[in-house]
């Protein structure tokens, strides 16, 4: 699942959340943990979310972060998924 608000992307930057590149693929993050919080170091009035993924707190960034490497990840609860409103298929 990726982390979306409207058109808006999220990704992960491995470095700023003290993670090794090869950790990336065993991560599950539990979308009950979803937290918005200001993040104002991309653009003015931006965004971030805060999840909890294998018992660490994981903080994501707008896209395009240009430490941004992880956009989709494994859910704990696939039933938290809804679809893409933007895309009529989903």
């Amino acid at each position: 699942a990726a982390l979306l608000r409207g058109p808006q992307l999220f990704c992960l930057d491995p470095a700023a959340n003290h993670l090794q590149t090869d950790q990336l693929p065993a991560l599950v993050v539990d979308p009950a943990s979803l937290r918005a919080e200001p993040d104002h170091g991309l653009r003015p009035g931006g965004l971030a979310g805060r999840l909890q993924a294998n018992g660490r707190s994981l903080r994501f960034r707008e896209f395009p972060d240009p430490g941004g490497q992880l956009t989709y990840l494994p859910l704990s609860d696939p039933s938290c998924a809804v679809g893409d409103e933007l895309d009529a298929r989903a």
